[in-house]
């Protein structure tokens, strides 16, 4: 999979992002993760994942990566672009479909928009305390065109944080048969606090998930951190944190 060069830096925002694939065998995969800059100056950024894996899901995704850029860059809205994206891609889609999680921010604000399209909502830390996004679920995209895709809109305080991933994460199986999202996953995000940074929060994430469950399927964990510098040492640096 071919991911973006780096990540945006984007003014009272930390962002990170990491990408691991199934395993060696598996050259390519259906996940991934994007972000452009909006004409209006906001950003979007975007986890997504395709049904099935090797060379024909990995073309869907960059597909539905160059496509998504494209149609948002006139829609200026990234649910109004979700059915004409699924217009564009009708005949890829074929028997497959993908899921998406969109976040647009605004560089120098907390206020973000979340659109999902059947894929995992985010998980937001605010105060200390984590909460799963009450988003509307939406439908995944596919060859059947949907009409209509809702959104929420949050206000973020300094610190916190929403944390983006695949189902590769939450899907992993513990020794005991038990899927990692059912209960350990959200007893773990308490350990996720300042002072780590977002980059730091993404790797002890997945090395944690590593060491307790089995992962069989290709993981991306993303966050996004709001760090207003008003709220933070002058001395520090504000912005992508990420190697990636």
């Amino acid at each position: 999979m071919l991911l973006p060069a780096g990540l945006p830096d984007v003014p009272d925002w930390a962002m990170a992002a990491l990408y691991e694939p199934a395993g060696e065998a598996v050259l390519v995969g259906g996940d991934f993760y994007d972000w452009f800059t909006l004409p209006n100056g906001h950003i979007l950024f975007f986890v997504g994942d395709v049904s099935g894996k090797g060379p024909l899901a990995g073309a869907l995704a960059m597909s539905i990566r160059k496509a998504l850029k494209g149609i948002t860059w006139i829609t200026q809205d990234p649910a109004a672009a979700l059915p004409i994206l699924e217009h564009a891609l009708a005949d890829e889609f074929q028997g497959s479909f993908a899921t998406l999680c969109l976040v647009e921010l605004i560089p120098g604000e907390g206020r973000v928009r979340v659109v999902l399209a059947g894929h995992p909502a985010p998980w937001l830390r605010h105060d200390g305390q984590f909460v799963e996004v009450a988003a509307p679920p939406n439908s995944v995209l596919g060859p059947r065109i949907h009409d209509r895709w809702e959104s929420v809109e949050l206000q973020l305080e300094a610190s916190d944080m929403l944390m983006l991933f695949t189902d590769g994460l939450t899907e992993a199986r513990l020794a005991s048969g038990q899927q990692f999202g059912d209960g350990p996953f959200q007893e773990y995000l308490p350990q996720l606090l300042p002072p780590l940074s977002s980059y730091e929060t993404v790797l002890q994430t997945y090395e944690h998930v590593r060491q307790v469950a089995a992962l069989t399927d290709d993981v991306i964990i993303s966050v996004l951190t709001f760090q207003p510098r008003s709220a933070v040492d002058p001395d520090v640096a504000v912005g992508s944190d990420s190697p990636a």
